[in-house]
Parts: structure tokens; sequence; C-alpha cells
């Protein structure tokens, strides 16, 4: 792209909202954006949820009478991102094995036509092997018309990927049939190694790296170990998943027979489970994939074959009830969680057969290349390590990936020290984004409100904030309440570790702006009456990333 042609484009954020209605950009999205209109090769290393498919998306439509191909590696993933894209009326094609020919040849003949429509085109790693996708390659590299190739869920090139795919590895192709075509790789989990071998392969010389952080803060990460269950690990699970209401969840397991079993279980007590792994038929999965993302299945039970690009934002747990085969896995996969920004969780049951089945299965692939047995090795001990040292989850998480936490998170139960159904009154401030206040400092500048806070269960800060968000779009409160000005709800706390029942949290919904807080109230019982008159109630605002503005009031027991 020349000079005279950077200078006339619009604004970008201009161009979000026209096709996306996004009227502000996440982190390092805009910059992205810009090098890669500018004609870079791009290297984007975010986390799940970071918002790496916009930065392919958005520079495709603004370039006229170019195509720009898409390459991912699931045709689930694929349809979903097709389908979205058409909603809002986004030309955008797909080019599978599993269509028919009929279909392949009207994609291929629209690429042909004069003059070209500025569109997407998403394919499998397959496809670009193909001599009839390589030959309208080199026809449309002839006449200009390509904007940029973007290779989705990048870490499959590499052999020191935790998901490796050998197609993945051809698509050096790229290059030597398009030098002069920007190429942006984009994955959620690429160590540095994996970062310089996904570069390498592509040909991407004069690469721009992007990298945003690797830690999640929304996300509360645990490790039940089988010494401290008191009772068998079935019913711990499903007394976990109950404290989260009708919230969704992915629970991971190992083998196609015990997610059977477990979607049985789970069903016999009424929680909507549906089942997901490679050995269903495409129809059977898909009907399942599209039953949980509309909320009539609550909970996927499920294989490492429901992974990568599973785009529903309010996963509230992602519970792995066997190990994964290494950290990057549990990352990538826990990593479903959340995306909303809003609090979750990340569960992992420990078992030492079930790391003593891992290590066998490592030694039994003696025969494969030691690149892959070094890979395995690697990140099966970080796993190990993460599960049993007592250093920060969040810390060893971030520093896999070559980044450095130094303070302690506030949202693991090693930093919380404390039951593993609690969570710190830190972790409740939820402080997510650079224009929070902490409550230290909140309360160094009012001394009267010295103290602690009383902790809150995390599955019920879970509840009271999911309900907050879903309580602005509820009709029941307006048909309910037509003369109220506030709508509360209450959702109870339990007890603490202690045995003493905790203080019920309060969502409440200001009719007038949709402003909400939520608030942790005492109990008559929870102290005496002669100290009813020292308490004080610590509020604290903040605008998120979606523009909507909420507060939290968090009471502070006298010292």
């Amino acid at each position: 792209m020349g000079k005279e042609e950077k200078m006339n484009l619009p604004p970008l954020k201009q161009q979000l909202n026209k096709y996306f209605g996004y009227e502000n950009f996440r982190p390092l999205q805009e910059q992205v954006i810009r090098s890669i209109l500018e004609g870079n090769d791009v290297f984007f290393l975010a986390p799940t949820g970071g918002g790496k498919s916009l930065c392919f998306q958005l520079p495709a439509l603004l370039q006229n009478g170019k195509v720009s191909f898409v390459i991912s590696p699931l045709v689930a993933l694929i349809e979903d991102q097709v389908n979205k894209l058409n909603a809002l009326n986004i030309k955008c094609y797909s080019i599978l094995s599993c269509q028919g020919k009929k279909h392949k040849e009207k994609v291929f003949a629209l690429l042909e036509e004069e003059p070209l429509e500025n569109m997407l085109i998403y394919v499998t790693p397959e496809c670009v092997s193909t001599a009839r996708f390589q030959k309208i390659l080199k026809f449309l590299y002839e006449k200009k018309r390509i904007g940029l190739f973007a290779v989705d869920e990048a870490h499959c090139i590499s052999s020191w990927g935790h998901d490796f795919r050998p197609k993945y590895r051809k698509l050096e192709i790229l290059k030597q049939l398009c030098s002069n075509v920007p190429i942006l790789a984009l994955t959620a989990t690429a160590t540095k190694m994996v970062t310089e071998d996904i570069i390498s392969c592509l040909g991407m010389k004069q690469c721009v790296r992007f990298r945003q952080s690797f830690n999640r803060p929304n996300i509360f990460y645990q490790v039940i170990h089988e010494s401290k269950l008191s009772t068998n690990a079935m019913d711990d699970m499903k007394l976990f998943i109950s404290s989260f209401g009708n919230s969704s969840g992915i629970i991971y397991v190992r083998q196609r027979e015990a997610a059977e079993k477990l979607c049985q279980e789970l069903n016999a007590f009424d929680m909507k489970a549906g089942v997901y792994h490679a050995g269903k038929k495409t129809c059977e999965k898909q009907k399942v994939l599209k039953d949980w993302l509309s909320n009539s299945l609550r909970i996927i039970c499920c294989t490492v074959a429901f992974g990568m690009g599973i785009d529903k934002p309010d996963v509230r747990f992602v519970i792995h009830f066997n190990l994964p085969t290494s950290l990057e896995n549990f990352y990538q996969e826990s990593g479903r969680a959340g995306r909303d920004g809003l609090p979750s969780c990340s569960r992992l049951y420990f078992f030492s057969s079930d790391f003593s089945l891992l290590q066998g299965m490592s030694r039994g692939k003696e025969h494969m290349p030691s690149t892959y047995l070094d890979k395995c090795s690697r990140g099966l001990e970080a796993l190990y390590a993460f599960c049993n040292e007592s250093i920060c989850r969040r810390k060893q998480l971030v520093k896999y990936f070559g980044e450095t936490l130094d303070s302690i998170c506030d949202s693991c139960d090693i930093c919380c020290s404390t039951e593993y159904n609690t969570i710190s009154p830190a972790f409740s401030n939820w402080k997510m984004n650079d224009q929070r206040e902490s409550l230290s400092s909140k309360c160094s500048e009012n001394p009267s409100l010295t103290g602690r806070c009383s902790d809150i269960s995390f599955t019920t800060f879970c509840k009271a904030s999911t309900l907050l968000a879903e309580g602005r779009k509820a009709e029941r409160y307006e048909k309910d309440s037509p003369s109220k000005q506030r709508m509360s709800e209450t959702v109870d706390s339990g007890a603490s570790s202690s045995g003493h029942k905790r203080p019920a949290v309060e969502v409440e919904i200001r009719k007038e702006d949709g402003k909400g807080r939520i608030r942790q109230r005492q109990t008559k019982n929870q102290v005496p009456k002669t100290q009813h008159s020292n308490q004080k109630t610590l509020s604290f605002w903040f605008s998120e990333s979606v523009g909507t503005t909420k507060s939290y009031d968090l009471p502070l027991s006298p010292r």
C-alpha cells in the first residue's frame, strides 16, 4: 500500500463502529491493524478473548477490490465466524473439503469477477495445499487483489506447540507464491521457542510483533488435591457446579467414555449437560454446540476435541476433571472462562494416579521425534509444578510464557491462603483495568474506613455479578416493580470456613440509569448490636471497556 493510499484511510474508529458497532479498540488492536494496512507481516500474541479476529476482519474490509484469506484449523470455528460476519452484512465465504464441488466453484468464480468486491475467504490448511486453490492465489496475486493472509491459531504450525498439525507446516507456500502479501499470524499460546518457529516457517522476515499480557485477572485459579477432598471428587464437583446457578461451564476429561458417563451423572441431577468428543457425528457435535451457545444446555462435558475458537463470552467456570497434557493446554482451555471480563473460575483436580498415567503415556511415545518428546516432557513438568508448588498459580502461568508478575495476585488459591471456595477481598474488588482505584488507596484517603473486608464466597460473587449483568436486560424488573426506582435481589453466601454464616450479597440495579452495584450486607446475628454503628461501607466505581459503569459496596468490619 502506497503513502497516498495510507493518507486516504478513513479514521479506524469510525470504520470499527460502522462495521462492528464498537466504539473503542481493545489493547493493541489498533496498532496491529495499522501495521497490517502498512503492508507489514505481523505476529500477534493475545490471550483467549483478546479480540484477535477483529485484527484481520477490519483491515480486510478497508482494502477495496481485494480479498483476504483466513486460514483456520477447525470447520466448526470457520462456520461460526462466517455466519457471524454474514449476519453483519459482511461478504464472507468458506472453502472446505466437506463442501460440494458446486459450492467451491461458485466461490472461485466470485474471486475471478471484474471488479472484485472486497471480502473474506475462510479456508483450512488442507485447502491451501490443493492445486486448485494455489492456482487462484497466483491469479489474484498477479492482479494485486490479495489484501492479507491471516493464520489463526498459528501455534499449530510449530512442532514445539501444544497442538501441532503437520498441514499447517506447509503454509510456507503462501510467501513462496505471494511474497509481497502481508501475513498476520495469531495465537493465544506461544512460548518464545514456538513464536520463533512460527515466524520462521511462514517466512515473515521483517515481522512486527505485538504481545498482550498472558494475565487473565478475572479468572480465579484453584487446584484441588485428592488429599484435601472431604468427599469423593464427583460429589465435590457437583456441589461446586451447583453454586453457579444457571451459569455456563465446561468440564474437560481425557477419555470419551468418561465424558459420556459424566454427562449422564450431571443430567441425573438436572444440570442440563451435553457431551462433545471426536467420536460423535458431526451433526451431533454441531447440535450440542448450538444448544450450549444458546443456553439450552448449561454444561459441556468434553475431551480436547472441544477446542480452539470456542466463542461464548459468559462461561463462568472451566473444570479439568483429568489433568491436561501440558501447561499450555491448561492455559488454552482454562482461558475459555470469562471472555466477557466477569469473574470466572478455573478448577483443576489433581490425582497422583492421573499424573502417573500421563507419564506412562509419554514414555510410550519414545519412537516419536526428539523435539516432540522434549515438548511433552517440558509441558508435563511445568504442569506438575503448577499443581504442587506453593507459588502463585498466576505467576507460574505467565512465567511459562516469558512474562513476569511482581505483585501477589490475590486471585488464586495459593495467594488467598484460604479454603478453596472462598475468594479474597482483593479479588472481590474486581480490579479489572487501569482506571481502577485500589481498596488500600481509598482507605488511606478516608481514615474512617479502616478495617478489613468480610470474606465473600467466590461462587457467590460470580452469581451476583452474573445477576447484575443480566438484570439490566430483564423485563421482570419492569413488570414486577414498575413504581420502584431500585430493584434488588439477594444471593445467599453460605457459611465461611469458621462455620459462621456470611452476610448475603445484594445485587441492586437503578432503573433511571441502568447502573448497578453488588454489596455485602451484615446480618443481625453476625456482630454485636453495639458495633452496628461502626460499620462503614466503601463504594468504588470504574468504567468497563464495554462502556457500562458499576458500583461495588463492600462493608468494612472495625478492627
